[in-house]
């Protein structure tokens, strides 16, 4: 069982029920740990995106930083989660990672996910998010992990809250890091999946992004290209 649980275990079936919350939340809440992650009228801030985007480095490092719990919808890896917070004007923060990035991390912790699914998921994730601009904020992969302060400020600047904004450093980003090693290996991960960078992984990746930039993705590439482009406009 993954970090947020599955009814199907197929990513881009979900990714494709994930378009359409009227399906989705009914389906997938029938797992335990999806109800706790998903979205409800309690919740106070959203945070989503494509699986390997500094997702759990976000939540983690925001949860840090606040001096008393906050109700955090994420980790489904879903549009729905950021289309029922649009229509329920929930403070919502969305993440986003140079696709061939985020597909290689992601092949790399999934190698039964073909790499031609992984892009066709991150196009129909952020193609179908783009349609709520300007309900959420958006923030990079290389943003969150350097300067989660700086996002955190431009979330209330935004939604007009007052969360507490702190880039974790020494000792509070190392526990971080440990804590994602923890999540890891009890989800039956091995040193792939760590969210820490190693040698071993950065070798693996580079010979995956290097199949990502062939011409047999050219075309699924240029779209994902394209659309983490415009996100950032």
């Amino acid at each position: 069982m993954s970090y947020y649980g599955h009814i199907v275990n197929s990513f881009p079936t979900r990714m494709q029920i994930g378009c359409y919350p009227e399906i989705f939340y009914p389906l997938y809440s029938l797992v335990p740990i999806n109800r706790k992650l998903s979205v409800n009228k309690k919740t106070q801030i959203v945070i989503e995106g494509f699986p390997r985007s500094a997702n759990t480095f976000a939540v983690l490092a925001f949860e840090q930083a606040q001096s008393q719990p906050v109700s955090i919808a994420h980790h489904m890896h879903v549009p729905a989660q950021v289309i029922r917070a649009a229509h329920w004007q929930i403070p919502t923060l969305v993440l986003i990672r140079q696709p061939q990035d985020a597909v290689a991390s992601y092949v790399l912790r999934k190698p039964e996910l073909s790499v031609r699914a992984a892009l066709q998921c991150y196009i129909r994730f952020y193609k179908t998010v783009s349609r709520y601009q300007g309900s959420y904020v958006v923030a990079t992969f290389e943003e969150i992990i350097s300067q989660i302060s700086n996002v955190v400020i431009r979330v209330n600047e935004h939604f007009r809250t007052e969360f507490t904004a702190a880039t974790p450093t020494g000792d509070d980003l190392d526990s971080i890091f440990k804590q994602t090693e923890i999540m890891a290996k009890k989800n039956g991960m091995n040193e792939l999946g760590f969210s820490r960078p190693s040698l071993q992984k950065e070798n693996r990746k580079k010979d995956l992004i290097e199949i990502i930039k062939s011409p047999k993705y050219d075309e699924l590439l240029g779209e994902a290209k394209a659309i983490y482009s415009n996100f950032l406009i």
